[in-house]
């Protein structure tokens, strides 16, 4: 079974054969959605933000650090590549102070020699998290470092560097306090309550532990349901915050969704059976404005393989403020073409796989 390359201005019809195709020289790419190696696909911090009183009066609340880490399973035609949580054999957590907005180049995580805060044998996640408290001693060494002394907040980093199916992985993550005092608003957690699916015009909705409705050969428009955090009234909050010109302004969150999964789903624009590619990411969104409804989802999804298949794709969403939550959904794809049901539907059905050779 070959693989198919997406090239620029392309229209490539889903079979499992050789494509001719204008633009040969265009690179070869695989999205980011597809799963094909051990990945940290996020690290969240629960709360997502906190406040600290730089004197010591009041107790630092402790965070809670948790990983996604997932893989991809593959195995004969028929046998779908699915993505699957995995288990992360070693994990050392370190914490540093980000790097000044005035340094060049600066690299995500921690530097050499950067505090170590944690030695794990499994990965920190939502049911087992990481718990830390920063030591107060650090934080004010924050805020002394911080040009306006944590007027817009104070930050912490942490990298977390683990051995996941003997591949080593890396991923960093920004702690958000405030001041006590603060007229600035907290950020709250992000909460997945489900999805809503478009297909032909017709609207369904799935609750956060229900399985996920889509057809084979047929695009099916997906979109992430969010909800307000224990307390709050909005799920995509207004706050305040000051600007950069050090005036206290009121925003709104920006929230983002990227979806992921193995080879046996596709995340992006389809048409007559085709899939294109048109340089747009078709695996990310964001969450519409107020009163928006978009009527075809907020991405595409559509399966790779024939017949009747199930799986697990993973949905991560991020605000602009350091929030951060994912959902492993689980879903079903129906087959409708019956010469697709068949046991030698490979000879008679569509198949391809999305990337490079």
């Amino acid at each position: 079974m070959k693989s198919l390359t997406l090239l620029p201005a392309c229209l490539i019809v889903l079979i499992s054969a050789n494509i001719a195709c204008s633009g040969s020289d265009a690179p070869c790419f695989a999205p980011a959605s597809l799963i094909l190696d051990p990945r940290v696909l996020a690290v969240r911090a629960d709360p997502p933000m906190a406040y600290v009183d730089p004197t010591g009066a009041d107790p630092i609340a402790p965070v809670r650090i948790a990983a996604l880490v997932v893989n991809a399973a593959y195995g004969s035609f028929g046998e779908y590549g699915r993505a699957a949580q995995v288990k992360v054999l070693h994990t050392v957590i370190h914490v540093c102070l980000p790097p000044s907005v005035n340094v060049i180049n600066a690299q995500p995580g921690c530097p050499d020699g950067s505090a170590q805060i944690g030695e794990l044998d499994i990965v920190p996640d939502v049911d087992t998290p990481f718990v830390y408290t920063p030591p107060l001693a650090l934080l004010q060494q924050a805020i002394a470092a911080d040009p306006v002394h944590g007027l817009g907040g104070v930050q912490l980093r942490i990298q977390l560097d683990m051995t996941a199916d003997n591949v080593a992985l890396r991923a960093s993550k920004t702690l958000y306090f405030l001041l006590k005092g603060s007229p600035a608003t907290l950020n709250h957690s992000l909460v997945l309550t489900g999805t809503e699916t478009s297909n032909a015009g017709v609207h369904s909705t799935f609750g956060a532990f229900q399985p996920v409705d889509i057809f084979v050969a047929r695009t099916t428009g997906l979109r992430p349901l969010i909800g307000p955090a224990p307390g709050q009234t909005d799920a995509v909050e207004t706050y305040l915050a000051y600007d950069n010109n050090g005036v206290l302004t009121q925003f709104r969150e920006h929230v983002t969704y990227a979806f992921y999964a193995g080879n046996a789903l596709f995340f992006g624009q389809s048409s007559a059976g085709a899939a294109i590619y048109n340089g747009a990411a078709g695996d990310v969104a964001d969450e519409p404005a107020p009163g928006v409804d978009p009527t075809d989802g907020l991405v595409s999804v559509e399966p790779v393989y024939p017949g009747n298949q199930g799986g697990t794709y993973w949905v991560v969403a991020r605000d602009d403020r350091g929030a951060v939550t994912w959902a492993g959904e689980q879903y079903y794809a129906a087959e409708l073409r019956e010469e697709c049901l068949a046991a030698e539907r490979s000879q008679k059905c569509p198949v391809a796989l999305y990337g490079c050779n």
